[in-house]
């Protein structure tokens, strides 16, 4: 059995039908109903997983380091991307993308595309078949510049080295695999957005065009951008106003806001919730519901939620289906000597 703590990362397929759990050697298919393993595979050293649109594949990209962020992966190697298909419990492809270092990487869910921000802070995106770069834009990352007290007073110091590092930005695709955000860290650069499919930078408009941080924000659905703002009330210290913003992508028009804490925002199965990452609470992620704010807490560094149901670990290390509104786990399994597939 898997000790407590072990996972990293769980996910329903669009579809609800599977569950995806991932540890830090392997990842681990299940059903739904009846809620057991079907299969895993070896993944060490591998991006989070994901389930492809049409919920036929998982796929992940190998030959990576993990920071402390889920969000980000720094590429040691080649980077290659990882296809298993479900029904016939197999990898069928595995393709090594040639590409610069990348210092922050994402894979579009479908597998197509490879979206890099190198150490020079240069973004590109990559085709996975060819390793050809169909966008590039130089200087989307650049150095970050703090005050601080030196020689008796104030003044601006440059921070070196931080336009590509790991860390400097937040990239999203959308669940379908049709468009992709970035948004570049350290507020010195406009977020850049590109369609997949025509192949050409979309125009971001209203509160899009605001500065956001790069791991404030989530694109929970193709159409629909959850935001994370903090007003500040004062120059010294992060107190201020925190408004949260679901908005229309990408016209920037507000469609509603939202009652979340603050903290890192990730996309959940279900686009009618925003997986939470707590910056001053115990807990380390919530599943919030946008609409009445309502969460989903759990103790353990892993959950999903897709309709009525979602997924965490349970604190003996076991994974536990649950139902919204009701207590106890509708089913458990135990991840011990998991079958795997060459």
């Amino acid at each position: 059995m898997l000790p407590p703590g072990a996972l990293r990362h769980l996910r329903f397929s669009p579809n609800g039908q599977y569950v995806l759990a991932q540890d830090s050697s392997r990842v681990t298919v299940l059903t739904v109903q009846p809620f057991m393993v079907i299969f895993g595979a070896p993944a060490e050293n591998a991006s989070l997983a994901e389930f492809s649109p049409d919920s036929r594949e998982v796929l992940f990209v190998s030959s990576v380091t993990h920071a402390e962020s889920d969000k980000l992966v720094l590429a040691s190697s080649e980077p290659r991307v990882e296809r298993r298909n479900i029904a016939e419990r197999k990898r069928v492809a595995f393709t090594e993308v040639h590409s610069q270092p990348c210092g922050t990487l994402e894979l579009s869910p479908d597998g197509r595309i490879l979206a890099c921000v190198d150490f020079e802070g240069t973004l590109t995106l990559i085709n996975v078949g060819s390793s050809k770069t169909i966008f590039e834009k130089k200087g989307f990352c650049r150095p970050f510049v703090s005050w601080f007290p030196f020689n008796g007073g104030w003044g601006p110091v440059p921070r070196p080295n931080v336009s590509g590092d790991l860390g400097s930005a937040g990239i999203a695709f959308s669940p379908d695999g049709r468009f992709v955000l970035v948004v570049p860290g350290f507020a010195v650069g406009s977020a850049v957005a590109w369609d997949l499919v025509a192949e050409h930078t979309v125009r971001l408009e209203g509160m899009l065009k605001l500065h956001f941080s790069h791991d404030h924000f989530a694109l929970v659905a193709p159409g629909k951008v959850v935001i994370q703002r903090t007003k500040l009330t004062g120059v010294w210290g992060p107190k201020g106003t925190l408004t949260n913003t679901v908005v229309a992508f990408p016209s920037g028009v507000p469609l509603a806001s939202a009652t979340l804490p603050g903290g890192d925002l990730y996309r959940a199965a279900d686009p009618e919730f925003v997986l939470l990452r707590p910056n001053a609470q115990p807990r380390p992620v919530d599943a919030v519901e946008l609409r009445t704010g309502q969460a989903i807490t759990s103790a353990a560094a892993a959950l999903d939620v897709f309709g009525n149901h979602y997924v965490t670990e349970r604190a003996n290390g076991e994974l536990g289906l649950y139902e919204r509104g009701k207590a106890g786990a509708v089913a458990v399994v135990r991840l011990t000597a998991l079958p795997r597939n060459p």
